[in-house]
């Protein structure tokens, strides 16, 4: 049994995978694709870097930190999401199935895996294709009504814009660790 599961190794879930894996939290991290930022030849609004980084690289560095902090990296899809009676989540993969007491949805591609908790995604009104779809009202530690259910990144509404979804992805990791500690999270290096 995981602590936690994260569906979606992009931007957003590799990120909050960083933070949960780091405060001791057995993580694992389901992705069956490829991120959107990995067809980016060079991501220009990620502080830190000034001359920009390809979205490839990006994605390899946070899969090195993920891992540096033993967090578990798998590429599988996931097809279906339960609830248990006991509170903890089933997550079923094509070939897997894995118990975890925390999930965090942070795909993009994926928004079926909600609707038996109730959510229907909607146009993102912070991007301007009026394609994007996320659901509405999650805050950016995204807690939901469902307990120990998370969301992260672009399923939510928030902009797309990378450093805006680094930064929910670790406010969703350290809600989480807060949760499960029962304290405030706080990860100073030395």
């Amino acid at each position: 049994m995981f602590d936690v599961i994260i569906v979606g190794g992009g931007v957003s879930g590799l990120s909050a995978a960083i933070f949960t894996a780091n405060a001791g939290l057995k993580t694992l991290v389901l992705n069956d694709g490829k991120s959107q930022i990995t067809r980016v030849s060079s991501v220009q609004n990620i502080p830190g870097f000034p001359e920009g980084i390809s979205g490839e690289e990006w994605i390899q560095r946070a899969k090195q930190q993920v891992e540096k902090f033993k967090g578990t990296l798998k590429d599988e899809k996931v097809v279906e999401v339960i609830k248990n009676d006991e509170g903890t989540f089933e997550v079923k993969t094509e070939s897997e199935t894995y118990q975890t007491k925390y999930l965090v949805i942070a795909t993009n591609v994926n928004k079926d895996l909600l609707t038996p908790f109730g959510y229907e995604a909607v146009v993102n009104s912070y991007v301007p294709n009026n394609k994007a779809k996320s659901i509405p009202n999650i805050p950016f530690t995204g807690e939901t009504s469902v307990e120990n259910l998370y969301m992260a990144g672009l399923v939510t509404e928030i902009p797309s814009q990378v450093s805006v979804s680094l930064g929910q992805g670790a406010a969703v990791g350290i809600a989480v660790v807060s949760k499960e500690k029962g304290t405030p999270y706080m990860w100073h290096d030395l």
